[in-house]
């Protein structure tokens, strides 16, 4: 299935003509990317990020009045960027060479606030994690192991597990995994079926849930097999949940979440993102 999704930014600026001509082009350059944005100037309770003027007492007043209303992210334009700020912000004017920085941040705003990650499709081999999505594994607070021989997956796996500040172990055969067990303590694994060497994802499971230390640890097999008899043989494995590749990011977040929220005491809140 493809995810697609368009925002609506809502602008809250005194734009020069060319720089409306700026967004007009965003708006066309991501108009068929699975995350587009269209760029408006009246407020409305459709609006997903505001665009304001930083430096303007009448925009800032206007945006204080619309957020009552809709608190939507905002990203404030400004002259000189502040990285003490503790607010998002883009330098002014808008100009061609910036508009991907736009675009960028932009991006960075869905991830964050809505976790909407359509380049994050784990098991798909032909898609590989958007390096332009800045995510930083901050605030770590649980740990992974993650069992596949694909280091396309490992990848995709790590990613959708960094955004959550998740620290990560990586194996490609059972017999690593089975040296890892047995050194860590683990919140999750991730494990995969067909592994090279002599032994499986299943063995990997028993392992885990046989040992007492691993007694809270969530396995969830993220495998190509999808057949009744395999699912079965994972349910007598004792695995917590079955996942059929490829996994599509908000399927593998809602996972994640639901696991590690029995895990911790809290919830684990929001997705990092790099500054």
């Amino acid at each position: 299935m493809e995810y697609k999704k368009m925002f609506r930014v809502n602008v809250i600026a005194d734009m020069a003509e060319r720089e409306m001509r700026m967004l007009a082009t965003a708006a066309r350059l991501t108009a068929s990317r699975a995350r587009s944005y269209v760029f408006e100037t009246s407020t409305g309770s459709a609006t997903d990020i505001y665009l304001v003027d930083g430096e303007s007492p009448m925009a800032l007043r206007a945006w204080h009045s619309a957020r009552a209303r809709n608190p939507a992210p905002a990203i404030f334009l400004v002259t000189e960027t502040n990285s003490l700020s503790g607010r998002r912000e883009f330098k002014r004017p808008l100009v061609p060479p910036s508009l991907l920085g736009l675009v960028n941040l932009l991006d960075e705003v869905t991830v964050h606030e809505f976790q909407f990650l359509p380049e994050l499709s784990i098991g798909h081999e032909g898609a590989s994690p958007d390096a332009s999505v800045a995510i930083a594994g901050k605030g770590t607070r649980f740990s992974a192991l993650v069992v596949d021989d694909s280091t396309t997956v490992q990848a995709q796996v790590g990613l959708g597990l960094k955004m959550y500040g998740v620290a990560a172990d990586f194996a490609d055969t059972a017999e690593k995994a089975l040296v890892l067990i047995e050194k860590n303590v683990y919140d999750i694994a991730f494990l995969d079926v067909v592994l090279p060497g002599g032994a499986d994802g299943y063995q990997i499971c028993k392992a885990i849930k046989k040992n007492r230390r691993l007694k809270h640890t969530a396995v969830i097999m993220l495998t190509g097999k999808s057949s009744t008899f395999d699912r079965v043989r994972a349910s007598l494995a004792g695995c917590d949940a079955f996942l059929t590749k490829p996994v599509q990011n908000e399927v593998f977040q809602q996972t994640l979440c639901k696991y590690l929220d029995e895990r911790g005491e809290q919830s684990m809140g929001q997705p990092v993102i790099a500054k």
